[in-house]
């Protein structure tokens, strides 16, 4: 049986409905079922366009905030031990950071390696250190020497005997109190006096005061510290030693 198309109004809009023909019920072959009682159909309707809502950018759900704060560590070779002392390196900031000693697992000194050198210096790495010395006034700023990503072992050590052995300018030297001046030319007098060979202890008499004296003493390493607190603030632990041998225990 067919069917005839008709119209529909809805607004200003005219659409064209079609209802097909119900086909006849029947009752399949060799079942005792009949069929399935039938659905009236629905018309068929075009769908009616609906007007576009303004599109508004998607927002995730947020999440709970949480800490981007990373805990920071400095090289085994760099720190402190539990006890306020370096346990794994012995240098003492008079001598050339080359004279600077790893305690080896067969309990004995050796030179730091290249390998040893070149690595990072904290983890996560950092592109610069700020060191800071209790009594020294000035900082030592710990960057990259060469075109690397991040802070090594070579770059803190290197850096480090480069600031405390810079000559000390007359402006500075007159800072301080009395007392202080007179201790730092005491230590100064005591570094020179400590060189064994005459010539080059008249050479570094005639170069002066330099900043390693205002450690008053305290020179040999003994490790880096991390203090608590908000940023990276990092001391620069030192400790007096009347020679070599004592300094490396």
């Amino acid at each position: 049986m067919s069917s005839q198309p008709f119209s529909v109004h809805f607004g200003d809009t005219t659409y064209r409905v079609f209802i097909p023909p119900t086909p006849p019920a029947s009752r399949a072959s060799g079942s005792s079922w009949g069929s399935p009682p039938l659905i009236p159909h629905t018309p068929f309707i075009r769908p009616i366009p609906l007007p576009e809502s303004p599109r508004t950018p998607f927002k995730p759900m947020s999440s709970p905030r949480t800490s981007t704060t990373t805990a920071i560590h400095i090289h085994p070779f760099l720190s402190t031990s539990p006890d306020g002392r370096c346990a794994k390196l012995w240098w003492d900031l008079k001598q050339p950071m080359e004279t600077a000693r790893l305690f080896g697992e067969d309990a004995k000194w050796h030179p730091l390696s290249r390998a040893q050198l070149s690595a990072a210096a904290t983890h996560p790495p950092r592109s610069e250190l700020t060191l800071r010395v209790p009594g020294y006034p000035w900082a030592v700023t710990v960057s990259p020497r060469a075109p690397t990503a991040c802070v090594t072992v070579l770059d803190v050590l290197y850096h480090i005997h480069r600031n405390l052995h810079k000559g000390v300018r007359v402006d500075e030297g007159r800072t301080g109190t009395r007392a202080l001046r007179a201790s730092v030319r005491r230590a100064y007098t005591a570094r020179v006096d400590a060189v064994v060979d005459a010539k080059a202890r008249e050479a570094e008499k005639r170069k002066g005061m330099r900043r390693i004296d205002y450690l008053l003493g305290k020179d040999v390493f003994d490790g880096l510290r991390l203090e608590r607190g908000e940023g990276e603030a990092w001391t620069l632990e030192m400790r007096a030693s009347s020679s070599s041998s004592e300094g490396m225990w």
